[in-house]
């Protein structure tokens, strides 16, 4: 009996086993396949900037950190390039060098002759942990450690790790489909760059939710691209709705790029966000680094498609202490962006050591004096940092001000004087008084202090709602006056401005406020004569001779007058809008 009983347990316990391997299988495995760092190696020390020893800690920390997040992270000396040439480097770098890892992330240390640098990108996958804000914010603290190159790499691995772990959160328009992402029709890129082209296309198509897909080919004329994009869309990416086209065109007589959206695409790319991609990537078509172009292009689109323009994104938290991590740091930045709209008055936060008490209320003046994006209804917090405590000011102006009054400072840093060296409950502790002070106002019943950019406030709704109902009238009878008989209207695309005056970034998901389609939009080379013979095997380095230029010559069907304008065929086709730009007909010089 006891055998029996021994058995029993013995094969309920082998099934547990085995369910747990299944598990470990099924969920562990394929995450491990997922991100998995290479061999590549992790330090391209060119210059000899480390000696031996700290080399061989620096090689220590990013083999661990690669190995941690499934990415490989690199870093490579030069003191060969001039500032502003970082970008171009690094992607020829990742193209040549490091060429077998698609995800990595690249940090370049540039040894300048008046002082260093330091700039990084990444590709592939680790584009899903670091958008340009995060970067941004890596870079600050790199630049903060100076000089002290190994304590900089130390924390560019860690940095990356931190990020690993925290996917970025894209609110994609809709959803990419498995269609063919590059058609390099004339095989412009080699299999390095194709690889990590389509890559690329693919990581930025899922984050935006569109495809975005590139085509190259060099037998068709400037005239014909927008047909060419047109029968593309129809026959090649019919299975794709919503995609964005980028064309390539190498014809050496008549070179050229052109932009079209489709489906969702077309709230996105719509003529004024075209135009700008086109002004965007000119200096790289310019100057024939077509897949740097194409980078650009991609991650434009995710930019025109994503909650807000990571490039412009306020900044509320100024750490320059390093006592937050990159992911720390976002988190906090987003609450205080989260409470100043609540408030209706800028929440700021300012990290600093070893500031004397007597310098601190200068040091708050000239901040919000030169910062350059506060209003003048805000509330800024410095929080200083010495060995011995901690000390907070609280400096309030505006609506700030009537707010944040004496008593409430003073309630506030008693509780942060409590909270010891918590710092992060102490920017939410902050941000979370000030809402709590603004409702108390609001519900006393004196609105003065909710006064917004444009003077608009409870006191004065009485008067804006009769100017309001003033100009309706006025507008009404505008637009009765122009349906009368004998009498036509006009009515105009005009290009929708998305940035709030206040802060410069984009107010919304553009949905939300766009109800426009996309017009045509091209860019045309001026033509050339050269040698007509030529191979349909291009390389993307050598095509030199396409897009040289000579201003004297004159070529009359490359420019038109209105006139002509008026009289070029802009009958629409399914997915595009009939306007167009009047002056895409002329391109833009280089």
């Amino acid at each position: 009996m006891s055998n029996n009983t021994y058995t029993a347990k013995t094969a309920v316990l082998c099934k547990l086993i085995l369910l747990a391997i299944t598990i470990l299988f099924v969920f562990a495995i394929p995450l491990k396949i997922n991100a998995k760092s290479t061999d590549t190696k992790k330090l391209h020390d060119t210059i000899h900037l480390f000696n031996s020893s700290n080399a061989k800690k620096v090689r220590s920390a990013l083999t661990k950190a690669s190995n941690s997040s499934g990415l490989d992270i690199i870093v490579v000396t030069t003191d060969t390039i001039s500032f502003g040439k970082g970008a171009t480097y690094i992607e020829n770098f990742a193209n040549t060098t490091v060429k077998s890892s698609a995800d990595c992330v690249i940090l370049l240390i540039n040894i300048e002759s008046d002082g260093y640098s330091y700039e990084m990108k990444p590709f592939g996958n680790a584009k899903l942990y670091l958008n340009s804000y995060r970067t941004n914010l890596i870079l600050g603290d790199l630049n903060r450690k100076g000089s002290n190159y190994v304590s900089a790499v130390k924390q560019f691995a860690s940095s990356i790790v931190e990020c690993s772990k925290h996917p970025i959160t894209y609110s994609p328009v809709g959803k990419s489909t498995k269609i063919k992402k590059l058609y390099d029709k004339i095989e412009l890129f080699n299999k390095t760059k194709t690889n990590r082209l389509k890559k690329h296309l693919a990581i930025t198509s899922k984050l935006c939710g569109l495809d975005i897909i590139v085509i190259t080919t060099d037998d068709i004329t400037y005239d014909q691209q927008i047909d060419y994009l047109q029968n593309f869309a129809d026959t090649t990416a019919a299975s794709s709705k919503d995609c964005v086209l980028m064309l390539i065109n190498l014809n050496p007589e008549d070179p050229g790029y052109e932009i079209q959206g489709y489906g969702k695409a077309q709230k996105y790319m719509n003529n004024q966000t075209i135009s700008d991609t086109l002004d965007l990537i000119y200096p790289a078509m310019k100057s024939k680094r077509y897949s740097s172009a194409i980078y650009q292009f991609a991650d434009q689109v995710v930019a025109y498609t994503t909650d807000v323009d990571e490039n412009n994104l306020p900044i509320r938290l100024y750490d320059n202490t390093d006592t937050f991590g990159v992911i720390e740091t976002e988190t906090l930045n987003d609450k205080l962006l989260q409470s100043s709209d609540s408030t209706g008055f800028d929440l700021i936060v300012i990290m600093e050591d070893s500031l004397d008490k007597e310098a601190q209320k200068d040091y708050l003046d000239n901040f919000q004096e030169n910062a350059g994006n506060i209003s003048k209804n805000s509330a800024l917090m410095l929080v200083n940092i010495t060995p011995e405590a901690a000390s907070y000011t609280i400096q309030s102006s505006g609506s700030g001000n009537k707010i944040f009054g004496k008593e409430q400072k003073e309630e506030t840093i008693e509780k942060l004087k409590l909270i010891e060296s918590d710092y992060m409950k102490a920017v939410e502790t902050f941000a979370e008084d000030a809402i709590h002070y603004s409702r108390i106002y609001s519900d006393s019943g004196d609105s003065s202090a909710f006064v917004d950019a444009y003077g608009y406030n409870e006191s004065t709704a009485p008067v804006y709602m009769i100017i309001s109902l003033l100009l309706s009238m006025l507008i009404a009878r505008l637009f009765i006056s122009q349906m009368k008989p004998g009498r036509r209207g006009k009515s105009y695309n005009r290009p929708v401005n998305y940035l709030s005056p206040q802060s410069s970034v984009f107010l919304d998901r553009r949905d939300e406020h766009v109800d426009t389609v996309v017009t045509k939009e091209r860019f045309r080379y001026p033509e050339e004569h050269k040698d007509n013979t030529h191979s349909h095997h291009h390389n993307d380095s050598t095509r030199n001779d396409f897009f040289e230029r000579n201003d004297s010559s004159d070529h009359d069907h490359d420019h038109h007058n209105d006139n002509d304008n008026d009289k070029r065929d802009y009958t629409p086709h399914s997915g595009v809008s009939s306007g167009g730009r009047s002056h895409s007909g002329g391109g833009r010089r280089l």
